[in-house]
């Protein structure tokens, strides 16, 4: 286990464990950083209250019990999420999480690791550009490039536009890093862009992406 802890503080995303009980029991640098609270004024204290996140809707998802939790109970995966969440400073901020049960001998023993990232910036972008779209008719086709695009092509796509970096995207399509590097490469040069953000803000200007509801 300690081994697992030792990874956890050398990664960039933020990364706190919790034990059978939904209390936090460890929390790194990266943690710190991005929410302000210090290892000693977290650890303890149970992690849904700590968040006491909400989705896109307003919906309460931290609570006792909640659905990442029984999703964990049933050993089921849990796939990425965003909630909307306050810094130590009382700032509202928007995390995307990915949640990994680590199994121990004993129920009572497991451990689960949460990841997460500020994808605050992704989410402004998003409703600025869903904005500058508002009124455009939708029936407008997408340039011939956008039409060269395979269906996981438009998939990363999407994912960029969430504000996932490469080893994420790779994690949640279960495919390599290179792979999907290769991806990004392919899509940047399809719809002749030269970085990410660019593909993205083009695909929104195009429609090839459509806004999501919030």
């Amino acid at each position: 286990m300690s081994d697992i802890l030792d990874l956890l503080a050398n990664t960039a995303d933020g990364a706190f464990a919790t034990d059978a009980g939904g209390r936090i029991v460890y929390w790194n640098l990266a943690a710190q950083k991005i929410l302000g609270w210090k290892p000693g004024e977290v650890l303890g204290r149970n992690c849904c209250e700590l968040f006491h996140g909400r989705g896109h809707s307003g919906e309460l998802l931290c609570f006792r019990g909640c659905h990442v939790e029984s999703l964990l109970r049933l050993g089921e995966t849990v796939q990425n999420y965003d909630l909307e969440t306050r810094d130590r400073a009382g700032r509202s901020i928007w995390l995307n999480l990915s949640t990994l049960a680590v199994p121990g001998s004993e129920p009572k023993l497991r451990l689960t690791v949460h990841f997460f990232r500020d994808v605050g910036a992704a989410r402004q972008l998003q409703s600025l550009v869903a904005k500058s779209l508002a009124g455009r008719p939708t029936s407008d086709p997408a340039p011939l490039q956008a039409s060269n695009l395979t269906r996981r092509e438009v998939e990363i796509l999407r994912l960029l536009s969430h504000g996932l970096g490469t080893a994420a995207i790779a994690v949640r399509l279960g495919v390599s890093v290179v792979t999907t590097r290769n991806h990004v490469q392919h899509i940047l040069t399809k719809l002749e862009t030269h970085s990410r953000l660019e593909a993205v803000a083009w695909a929104w200007e195009h429609g090839l992406l459509e806004p999501e509801a919030t």
